[in-house]
């Protein structure tokens, strides 16, 4: 959807006419269905910004504004608590790991969709079992986390979307082929000026040293991906139409305890808005 910050503001601005409780503005829709079940009002706007760009800039244009109050952001760290580049307004909160799918994966739902949907049997005799199965994702859903990363922090603009995973996500280890990924990552960005063996000798580099965090590493986009070929065959029997994406994307966040999101810095920084925000409460 073509958005703009300014558009968000507005709409914000619009809210506030019929409206004088707390207003949240989020990246997209499947943030909005994450959210709304820990918003202390079921009522309350949650207005998707369509973009995390959107959301920051919706924040600063509104913060210009004198007298409006009581709206706050939630956005993706993404790298920002790797590269120190986390957005400074105290109208913004970020999630703890790289995105919200990382906060969920990182808990107990994870294990609660793998014995739902996955076979008891193919689970026992995963190939990697010693290790286990989150951390064994984690690993190869990591090698494209520092490709994405790669990108940002050398200005490569490689593209991303519409990746097909089956193309170089082995179906019987779950093993990635760094070359075919890089490869077809290429054939999505269309750069003839890009070099394979430039790129693909930084990326294993930047795999060989890197010490930071995992779940700040890793896209929850790419992990659910990989999960989702694990299912049809080495953790499961699904169909592709079982394990999509967005059926996995839907299954995790039903499975996630409010509990485990009332441990985050997320909630805590929500909490601390609120208190500098007097009259003004997002989460329960």
């Amino acid at each position: 959807m073509d958005q703009t910050g300014d558009a968000i503001a507005n709409e914000v601005l619009l809210v506030r006419d019929t409206y004088n409780g707390s207003v949240l503005i989020l990246e997209g829709d499947n943030d909005e269905k994450f959210f709304r079940r820990f918003v202390e009002n079921s009522e309350m706007p949650i207005i998707p910004a369509w973009g995390k760009e959107n959301v920051l800039d919706a924040v600063e244009i509104l913060e210009s504004h004198d007298g409006v109050q009581g709206f706050m952001g939630i956005v993706d760290a993404d790298f920002g608590h790797v590269d120190g580049s986390l957005p400074t307004s105290r109208n913004i909160a970020v999630t703890d790991d790289h995105d919200v799918e990382m906060m969920i994966i990182k808990t107990k739902a994870f294990s609660a969709v793998l014995r739902e949907l996955g076979s008891k049997t193919k689970i026992r005799n995963f190939p990697d079992r010693e290790r286990g199965i989150r951390p064994a994702l984690i690993q190869e859903a990591l090698i494209i986390g520092h490709f994405r990363h790669l990108s940002v922090t050398n200005n490569l603009r490689l593209r991303f979307e519409g990746l097909s995973f089956e193309k170089f996500v082995d179906r019987n280890s779950l093993k990635l082929d760094i070359d075919k990924m890089i490869k077809n990552v290429f054939a999505l960005t269309k750069n003839p000026q890009l070099k394979m063996e430039d790129i693909r000798n930084k990326l294993l580099e930047l795999v060989k040293d890197a010490t930071d965090d995992p779940y700040q590493i890793c896209c929850g986009h790419d992990f659910i991906a990989i999960f989702g070929i694990g299912l049809r065959k080495v953790l499961g029997s699904k169909s592709s139409k079982e394990t999509t994406s967005q059926v996995l994307g839907i299954a995790l966040r039903l499975a996630y305890d409010s509990a485990d999101f009332r441990q985050t810095k997320l909630y805590s920084d929500a909490k601390r808005w609120s208190a500098r925000n007097r009259g003004y409460n997002i989460f329960i």
